[in-house]
């Protein structure tokens, strides 16, 4: 039995035509200088810039990297510390080339900074080195 494609019923998609949500880019700074709070009391930064320890940076296709900051020594980086670091290393490399990099990391180390970053327990930190290794 042939069949006529006028018989076919066709179910048209509906496009939502409301706005898109809009998702940013997110910058993390230290409890002792953020411009806000997140929903998980997270401290946040409006802008990208030198106050700004994490990062997640959201990808055209919707997926996201996050990011940690690092010391010359390319460990992450203490803002409590006077050289980003607590061990003793080169102190004359730290001194005269702050050479900091952020380093793409996996959610579980993102998660461990974040909340060392909002609590300044150096457990945290620790933890969150020891998962980036």
């Amino acid at each position: 039995m042939r069949q006529d494609i006028s018989d076919c019923i066709f179910q048209q998609k509906v496009v939502n035509e409301e706005e898109p949500k809009l998702i940013e880019n997110a910058y993390y700074g230290f409890i002792d200088d953020y411009d806000f709070l997140d929903s998980q009391n997270n401290p946040r930064l409006e802008k990208d810039d030198e106050r700004t320890f994490a990062k997640k940076i959201i990808k055209s296709d919707g997926s996201h990297r996050l990011f940690v900051k690092t010391n010359a020594s390319k460990k992450i980086y203490n803002p409590m510390s006077m050289y980003g670091k607590d061990e003793i290393g080169s102190k004359f490399l730290d001194k005269t080339c702050k050479d900091f990099k952020f380093k793409a990391v996996n959610l579980k180390v993102f998660n461990l900074y974040l909340n060392f970053l909002r609590t300044k327990n150096l457990s945290w930190l620790h933890n969150a080195e020891r998962e980036a290794e």
